[in-house]
């Protein structure tokens, strides 16, 4: 009966609210849509959309977040993008405080699909990260795991924002304008940053090598490898890879190419000219970064851009002129490449494609063996090395393949998330197309009326970038000014250029631009990396919640008509029991602001706090005072330690401390020598407990062990040593550095026979690939002897050519 009670209770509020819209209806001025009464003046308090705002706010803010800290490469990893996700959880939050006016274009099915797929497919690699760990570093995955949280919150709260006409049409622009920023970057990069570096490489390699933390002696291969990409590589913008620019530049480019099929007639000819330059920047930086499946990308975007905008009954001659001139523009563009420009970017075309072919093998190779969570979040990089293929040269941090990158992450049920998630994003796209094919192709309304929804997108942009520079001034770590100088004037002009058309583009267009974007995407990652970094992956998540977005809508209408709005709205007739699906929505959207903070303190509490207290105590070694220390540094170090207990960033510096230490001093078996020794070997424990099976740091912590042996000549220490690059080449089998200097150390130790056939190996896996950087005589690796006191500052090394000769059956050199 209370329950009967309330329920009435609950029921004659909402007639006298229902009552109160009908005369709210009445009283609309002609021509305004009954979505801007639900947006613009929402019954209740002045305030009831600020919330949405502060969420549209943030959104904003992440985004331009995103493109000055993309976090890309292995920057996930170590933490980078921390920030960036609690940004991306404080837009959820913000979201699910807001006023909800809510009404899906799809089926019931579809959509709780959308709502739950992604938060499924977050959570199962929130599991993986702890499930492989080990084998993978736990801080590691937990880093990256964080960034398919942040996914989840994004697209789940972006739909809802989405509804606000202004909103989604802000945040298109913005794209626009950071694509613009990002280019004018890159090409900075190309004509003025790059030549620079390389002639600065060339009066003084060492430095630079030093200054990127890079130890690369003369005839390496890791400085072939890094003068390789210091000669040939492209610009990057903000990112640390040429890919990433080039998957932000796509979307900047699908943007501008729809800004001019949908508005060309209305443009006027310094409106076309300006468009068109806007699409010739982006091309030249897009060029410029050689990425070939950016550049396939653009053209398939464009042309099913073409082809889901158009109307073939009534347009078909528009249609096969556009199909004609994307074709001849291709054929132009790779004309006149193969003719003026670097015709070994078209020839190398196959031999790139099958390396992707070779990582997407041995990608499936491991999820065979680790079906159930892969080899987890951020732990790519180390478990790849078991299953890569002799012949492959790279060692990648991820497949270049979103699909198999998630399957790499969390297995067979990630990847059936993944499909499943996919599928109803198809599913909504295709119903939403033929909603509004059949509605009339006309800007909406709302697009010329709300035009104040769009500050908070461009109060967010700005107060993000103005915190950039101000947190950058603070930590010593600014943005490329020179860059900046030209494209963030430049982006500021291109946001207030796109805004007077963009914002008047039709609902059907505005769908058929995030489809076209979205696919250009998903083809670019599929050949090339950036799914989890979080300044490309943005671009993907706000593009495909613009294909999902949901309808506004008001509350409710009974009885009566909305005259136009009937097609655009529709008329919804209040039952009794609505008060009951109300109440429960408010119960729902409760629980889910609780989830919402709680998620938040639960990222502040197990990754922010650990990775930022260690990032802070590991910088106050770069103070001179505190290098000049050993006591000052072990303690750092050691708070380091207990402030992060899951990174192994902090342990490997102690243990590199101590390795000094011992051989610089006179002797070892003093009170200090001994207790250093000991110190030093557990660190050494420490470090392999906390990084997991990473063949890499093995081999950090062989070197490591083998000058020590060098200096003193301890047979303890070279038994350790053998034990390290054992397990690292266990790890590793298809690394001939590997094979090379643990054949080094198995002839040192006394095991001729299992040294010569190591050693073959080595020589064989430096015949494959056709690479310098694989050969022989590039693989410096260090001598198994006792020097003494002249390796105290550094360990001896010599060509591995050279060290073999013996087990190879060659002539020995002294």
């Amino acid at each position: 009966m209370a329950k009967r009670r309330k329920i009435e209770s609950c029921s004659g509020r909402s007639e006298a609210k229902l009552a109160n819209e009908s005369d709210v209806a009445k009283q609309r001025p002609a021509g305004r849509p009954a979505v801007l009464d639900a947006v613009i003046d929402p019954p209740g308090h002045r305030f009831a959309h600020l919330p949405s705002g502060i969420a549209v706010f943030v959104l904003a803010a992440a985004l331009v977040y995103s493109q000055y800290h993309p976090s890309d490469s292995v920057a996930v990893e170590s933490g980078d993008g921390l920030w960036f996700v609690a940004l991306s959880i404080v837009v959820l939050i913000a979201n699910s405080f807001g006023k909800r006016f809510k009404k899906e274009a799809v089926s019931h099915r579809v959509s709780l699909a959308l709502d739950w797929g992604p938060w499924l497919l977050a959570g199962w690699i929130m599991i993986a990260a702890f499930g492989s760990s080990p084998p993978g570093n736990l801080r590691f995955a937990t880093n990256e795991a964080w960034v398919w949280v942040s996914a989840a919150s994004i697209f789940f709260a972006s739909r809802r924002l989405f509804a606000q006409p202004m909103v989604v049409r802000g945040i298109v622009t913005l794209l626009l304008g950071c694509a613009v920023a990002q280019a004018v970057h890159g090409l900075h990069q190309q004509f003025i940053s790059l030549p620079q570096m390389r002639a600065a490489y060339e009066l003084n390699p060492d430095q630079m090598l030093m200054q990127a933390g890079i130890v690369a002696p003369p005839g390496s291969s890791e400085r072939i490898v890094f003068e390789n990409r210091l000669r040939d590589g492209g610009p990057t913008g903000t990112f640390a890879l040429a890919n990433s620019l080039a998957g932000v530049l796509v979307v900047g480019i699908m943007i501008t190419i729809s800004g001019l099929w949908f508005h060309w007639s209305r443009m006027s000819a310094a409106q076309r000219g300006c468009w068109i330059g806007l699409a010739v920047l982006l091309a030249v930086s897009l060029l410029g970064t050689r990425s070939r499946s950016a550049v396939l990308a653009v053209f398939i975007g464009a042309a099913f851009l073409l082809f889901a905008s158009m109307n073939f009954g009534r347009h078909r001659r528009a249609v096969v002129l556009a199909f004609a001139a994307i074709g001849s523009l291709g054929i132009v563009v790779f004309g006149g490449i193969l003719t003026w420009g670097n015709r070994e970017w078209i020839e190398q075309a196959p031999a790139s494609l099958a390396f992707r072919i070779q990582y997407w093998r041995s990608t499936i190779a491991m999820v065979t063996q680790m079906p159930l969570f892969g080899a987890g979040p951020g732990n790519y990089q180390m478990i790849y090395e078991r299953f890569r293929e002799p012949s492959a040269n790279e060692q990648i941090a991820e497949p270049h393949n979103f699909f198999f990158e998630t399957l790499a992450s969390g297995g067979w049920i990630a990847a059936g998330l993944l499909v499943c998630l996919a599928v109803a994003v198809l599913a909504c796209w295709k119903t939403r197309r033929d909603q509004l094919r059949e509605s009339k192709d006309a800007p909406d309304p709302a697009a010329e009326r709300w035009w104040n929804a769009a500050l908070f997108v461009w109060l967010g942009a700005a107060v993000s970038f103005v915190m950039v520079w101000i947190v950058g001034f603070m930590m010593l770590s600014i943005p490329d000014i020179e860059a900046d100088l030209f494209g963030v004037p430049l982006c500021i002009a291109t946001i207030a250029l796109a805004w007077k058309h963009l914002r008047r583009l039709s609902d059907r267009h505005l769908h058929s631009l995030a489809a076209a974007a979205v696919l250009a995407m998903l083809v670019h990652l599929s050949i090339a990396g950036g799914w989890t970094v979080p300044g490309v992956a943005i671009c993907v998540w706000l593009m495909t919640a613009v294909v999902c977005r949901t309808m506004a809508r008001p509350s409710a209408v009974k009885g009566g008509t909305m005259g136009s709005e009937k097609s655009d709205v529709g008329n919804v007739i209040v039952e009794s029991n609505q008060a009951l699906s109300n109440w429960s929505q408010r119960k729902w959207s409760k629980l889910g602001s609780a989830a919402s903070v709680l998620l938040l303190g639960g990222l502040v509490w197990m990754s922010i706090l650990p990775v930022s207290q260690q990032q802070r105590l590991l910088n106050e070694l770069s103070r001179p005072s505190t290098r000049a220390s050993f006591e000052k540094m072990d303690r750092l170090l050691s708070e380091a330690m207990v402030a992060d207990p899951w990174s192994a960033e902090a342990v490997r510096w102690r243990a590199d401390a101590y390795r000094r230490q011992i051989v610089r001093a006179a002797v070892d078996d003093d009170a200090d020598g001994i207790s250093h020794r000991s110190t030093w070997q557990s660190l050494v424990h420490q470090a392999k407990q906390r990084a997991g099976e990473d063949p890499s740091v093995y081999r950090e912590l062989g070197t490591a062990q083998l000058h020590v042996f060098q200096r003193f000549g301890r047979d303890e220490d070279l038994q350790d040593a053998l034990e390290t690059f054992r397990q690292a080449a266990d790890w590793s089998p298809s690394n001939q550095w590997m094979a090379a200097q643990l054949a080094e150390v198995l002839r040192a130790s006394g095991d001729a026979s299992q040294a010569a056939e190591t050693a073959k190996r080595a020589e064989w896996l430096s015949g494959l690939g056709f690479t310098m950087d694989r050969m022989l005589e590039n693989q410096m690796i260090l001598e198994a002897r006792r020097i003494g006191i002249s390796v105290a500052d550094e360990a001896k090394r010599r060509p591995a050519s050279e060290l073999l000769m013996n087990q190879l059956g060659q002539t020995d050199v002294p």
